[in-house]
């Protein structure tokens, strides 16, 4: 058979999976002791990161709400509908037995067939899935292992599943970006980022943050602009923000300063793929440069003779 045929059954077989990345104690509650080990689970989510991007830059950010019978307005509107919850199923829950958790992870028997098949397709599963993070914790120990194997240079593509509900939450995030990610992921190319705000009680009482100060902290995420990505998705939800704070004293009223609207939601994601695929887009241009220059360069020396 072609290496190049075998080459597409490996891939086909151990890839195209996003895989999320878990440490969860026996009865499936998440921790972050050493002795603990780490987990997977396939996704089990039916909207690609593609598709939640595309919903939500194609969403209308107001709607049209009748004050009277002659009179219409426009409300601002706070998520996209289609994108909620899309990875509510990806995380086991304590009930689930040994056996079902099992038909949800990577399949790797094709590894144990033969030493030639092993060989050959070893790696495989690094290089063609992509791997989702929901902790920073569990994003360092398992970057720490691969470095052992050197496994992380396989590694082509991540999905950073960020819920943000509390300032330290994000820098525990920056300092993994900066101490793992982007010293020892340096062949990424592809990127999906899903921002999940939740913010706890105490940083609406007592740390009075606003939206200039959410905005400064996420803006730790753009460092990773230094890869050289090819994809980048960007994903802004407040799922549960709402709901989860109706218990906070006079949250209808600070609501405005808090929660990002669609609109500043879009605009957010936007300008942060703008930044992250800012280096993709100069090393094009550099290319079209040099290739522009290398054609006046014949054009002359043709001239020339």
């Amino acid at each position: 058979m072609p290496q190049e045929v075998k080459h597409r059954i490996y891939e086909f077989t151990l890839g195209g999976q996003l895989i999320h990345l878990l440490q969860n104690t026996a009865n499936n509650t998440h921790s972050h002791e050493e002795d603990i080990p780490l987990s997977h689970r396939t996704c089990r989510a039916t909207l690609t990161e593609a598709e939640a991007q595309a919903n939500q830059d194609n969403a209308n950010p107001f709607e049209q709400v009748s004050i009277s019978d002659d009179d219409d307005e426009l409300e601002d509107v706070w998520n996209v509908d289609a994108n909620q919850d899309r990875h509510v199923d990806c995380y086991p829950d304590t009930k689930q037995s040994k056996d079902v958790r099992r038909r949800h992870q990577l399949n790797l028997s094709l590894l144990r067939v033969c030493r030639q098949i092993f060989n050959e397709a070893k790696g495989m599963q690094y290089a063609k899935n992509t791997f989702v993070f929901n902790c920073s914790f569990v994003m360092e120990r398992f970057i720490r292992y691969r470095v052992q194997c050197n496994q992380h240079l396989l590694i082509r593509s991540i999905f950073m599943d960020i819920g943000l509900d509390h300032p330290a939450t994000l820098k525990g995030w920056a300092t993994v970006i900066n101490k793992f990610v982007l010293k020892k992921l340096r062949d990424l190319t592809s990127l999906h980022v899903g921002l999940e705000q939740t913010f706890c009680e105490c940083w609406i009482r007592d740390c009075v943050y606003s939206k200039v100060d959410n905005i400064d902290l996420y803006r730790k995420i753009e460092r990773l602009g230094k890869l050289n990505l090819k994809e980048v998705t960007v994903v802004v939800c407040d799922d549960h923000l709402l709901e989860d704070r109706r218990d906070i004293g006079g949250w209808a009223g600070i609501e405005q300063l808090y929660r990002w609207t669609l609109a500043e939601k879009q605009a957010f994601a936007r300008e942060m793929r703008k930044v992250l695929l800012a280096k993709k887009e100069n090393v094009n241009e550099e290319a079209t440069t040099d290739k522009a220059v290398k054609k006046e360069v014949e054009k002359k020396e043709d001239e020339e003779t």
